[in-house]
């Protein structure tokens, strides 16, 4: 809303107070700096926006319909979706879209949070410009990302967290590749996409990982079921042989076992072949 307020918190030393922060953490709802009213043509955008994330059937769709149909509100020459583990020490690139080739940074990148400025934002919640990306690694040597971005050529970068019943599950970046292109206003716009986005992600998000650990089922189903199938339908084919009395004859009782081995071997094989089925059914 119009009424929302900005917080800056600036992280720089000394030194660089009388400079331009490359680093701002935005809190829109506290103290002095008030936001510019959205215009009607942005809300009309936003209503849009709203409706096609809830209708997109993947996060790459997500991420691909944001990219290419937000740029009017929030410019960006590169966007990026990345999710936080379980324990909130590393943070794994999702997936990226770029307007240029040649990405330093992609799907399955990882970096520990550990004194990160991205940790501060796990957890105030606080979206993050970063201004400068070049001051940025600058004044951060140890993060990888960020010489990798500006291999790539990017200059400045907006985050927002995606929080999902007040947890920070993950990070939706957009970089430009122009330094000082991220201002308050555009927290604002990112925050009112990011509220249904969370919810969008957080859906797609265990749907996949679901999919993802059913098709490994079926995987682990269909191998185990073929390693099986050689080696019992060995032994039943051994078991008849000695119950027909190739090898020698048996007493009676030595063959009524051997006959029960190899009943009990094709039972079992038929259950090998009835799961190798459903691998195949399940798999499509």
């Amino acid at each position: 809303p119009p009424s929302r307020e900005v917080h800056l918190r600036v992280m720089a030393d000394e030194t660089q107070q009388t400079q331009r922060p490359s680093v701002t953490y935005v809190d829109p709802f506290r103290d002095d700096a008030a936001l510019k009213p959205i215009s009607q043509e942005a809300r009309t955008v936003l209503r849009t926006v709203n409706q096609k994330i809830a209708a997109r059937p993947s996060l790459r769709a997500i991420v691909d319909y944001l990219f290419e149909h937000t740029q009017v509100l929030i410019p960006c020459d590169r966007m990026g979706l990345a999710f936080v583990d379980e324990q909130g020490e590393t943070v794994t690139s999702y997936y990226n879209r770029a307007s240029y080739d040649r990405l330093h940074v992609k799907q399955g990148y990882r970096e520990s949070l550990q004194n990160s400025t991205l940790y501060e934002v796990l957890q105030s919640g606080l979206p993050r410009i970063i201004s400068d990306l070049e001051a940025y690694g600058r004044d951060h040597p140890q993060s990888r990302s960020t010489r990798l971005l500006v291999r790539e050529g990017v200059r400045s970068s907006l985050t927002c967290p995606l929080s999902v019943e007040g947890r920070v599950v993950g990070f939706i970046f957009r970089s430009s590749r122009t330094a000082h292109t991220y201002g308050p206003q555009h927290i604002e716009l990112q925050m009112a996409i990011t509220e249904r986005l969370s919810q969008a992600v957080e859906k797609a998000w265990r749907i996949e990982q679901l999919e993802e650990a059913n098709h490994a089922y079926t995987q682990m189903l269909g191998f185990v079921s073929h390693e099986l199938k050689s080696p019992v339908a060995s032994m039943v084919t051994d078991a008849q042989v000695l119950a027909q009395g190739y090898l020698g004859d048996l007493t009676p009782e030595q063959r009524a076992k051997v006959e029960s081995m190899a009943r009990k071997g094709l039972y079992l094989l038929d259950l090998v072949r009835e799961y190798l089925d459903l691998a195949r059914v399940e798999g499509g």
